[in-house]
């Protein structure tokens, strides 16, 4: 078989397909232009603030911007925030109190999430402060726990995007129906969305659908492979300003937090977002029909809805694992001479195998691939600035697995 002959048909197949997401990006990038519009963003916002950033009328232009495209009432948007845990953490430890609890209505978090909340114990937890923990799963079918939704359960947290577990990830239609059966139940609890990797993949955001808030990270699609650091949270502007005292101090709250070096970069990023978050999703859709169509388990599948610019795959094999990850490595535009090893990291089971090298350290705007060494080895592949890089990607992963012998003639 001819890898490029091979991906060439591919992705011919996938012409309808990309022309929806085509369409859809420039809608989204239209609507990020009329904010842009409507704040009156100007050449003196692109500079910033120093010292305390008190007064800083360009921090306020972001913040809007992010408020109104996300459909929020409120934003904060800081480089003071260091990635979507710290953001998400911001938002449990400013909303909850001793006392209350935290539900999960999409099974266990993500491994770093897991001590903010105190599943694995860490110093400074919320379990250490007298907040409980719960968990359900209500992406699988059967009745829901409406028990946990109670007092004293302060937040409903959503995770969009599944991480290292098996399962699809949550559309915006499954937020709008949970937040409505939510309501419906009587809880008052406050409804968060972990949003990373999902940003721009839909025609709406989780608060356009009736969630309080959205929480996410600059380094992943709202940054557009350009913001260098910080992270976000949209929602109701009296949560927001609850945990704007988490981000900061109490009495200070969202006044302070300079932006000197960092507007221009996040600006620019959330311009070139839509149409990066395009490009990666249907480099999703590829990775999953080039590899569906080797006999590789994937998820999601090329022709089911994808809410994420994650997908994955299952390789069945430590020699073909290893082997997608140097190709990965080999094609990214930093360390492209270096060999992905497994290394242990805290809270995983397993090895962590990462492979990529962005221009943002640990975004993942840029093609890059991860996954824990052990059976049956499923990766992750996710972003991709652009289709050439992730045609390029896909072409070096093809074309080691021949070398191999795996694709046969």
């Amino acid at each position: 078989m001819n890898p490029a002959t091979y991906l060439s048909k591919c992705e011919s197949e996938l012409s309808d397909h990309f022309a929806r997401i085509d369409s859809m990006a420039d809608r989204r990038l239209m609507g990020v232009v009329e904010t842009y519009r409507k704040v009156g963003l100007t050449n003196s916002d692109l500079c910033g603030s120093t010292g305390y950033g008190l007064g800083d009328s360009s921090r306020d232009k972001l913040e809007e911007v992010y408020s109104i495209v996300f459909g929020g009432e409120s934003a904060l948007v800081r480089p003071q925030i260091a990635s979507g845990t710290h953001a998400l953490a911001c938002v449990l430890f400013g909303l909850s109190r001793p006392g209350d609890r935290i539900v999960s209505i999409t099974g266990t978090p993500y491994e770093t999430l897991q001590e903010v909340i105190g599943i694995r114990q860490s110093v400074g937890s919320l379990s250490e402060f007298g907040v409980s923990y719960a968990q359900t799963d209500w992406r699988a079918d059967g009745p829901k726990d409406f028990d946990l939704l109670a007092p004293p359960t302060k937040i409903v947290m959503i995770q969009r995007s599944p991480g290292y577990k098996t399962g699809r990830p949550v559309t915006i239609d499954n937020i709008g129906e949970w937040v409505e059966v939510i309501r419906k139940a009587g809880s008052e609890a406050a409804i968060m969305v972990d949003n990373c990797y999902c940003e721009f993949c839909s025609e709406k955001e989780p608060c356009h659908a009736g969630a309080d808030l959205s929480v996410g990270s600059l380094i992943k699609n709202p940054g557009g492979g350009l913001a260098f650091t910080g992270g976000y949270v949209v929602g109701k502007s009296d949560l927001i300003s609850r945990i704007a005292t988490r981000v900061t101090a109490p009495g200070i709250g969202a006044e302070v937090g300079a932006t000197w070096g960092f507007m221009l970069d996040v600006f620019r990023g959330f311009f070139a977002a839509p149409s990066l978050s395009s490009s990666a999703l249907k480099g999703a859709l590829l990775w999953a029909r080039c590899f569906a169509g080797l006999g590789f388990e994937v998820n999601p599948k090329h022709d089911e809805e994808h809410a994420d610019v994650v997908v994955s795959i299952k390789l069945g094999s430590r020699e073909l694992f290893m082997a997608f990850g140097k190709a990965i490595q080999e094609v990214s535009p930093i360390a492209s001479g270096a060999t992905p090893v497994p290394f242990d990291q805290g809270g995983y089971d397993a090895p962590v195998m990462l492979a990529g090298g962005g221009f943002i350290s640990g975004g993942t705007s840029d093609l890059s691939c991860d996954g824990l060494d052990k059976p049956p080895y499923w990766v992750y592949v996710q972003g991709g600035a652009n289709m050439n890089h992730i045609r390029l990607g896909i072409l070096n992963v093809l074309s080691s697995f021949e070398r191999m012998g795996f694709l046969g003639a």
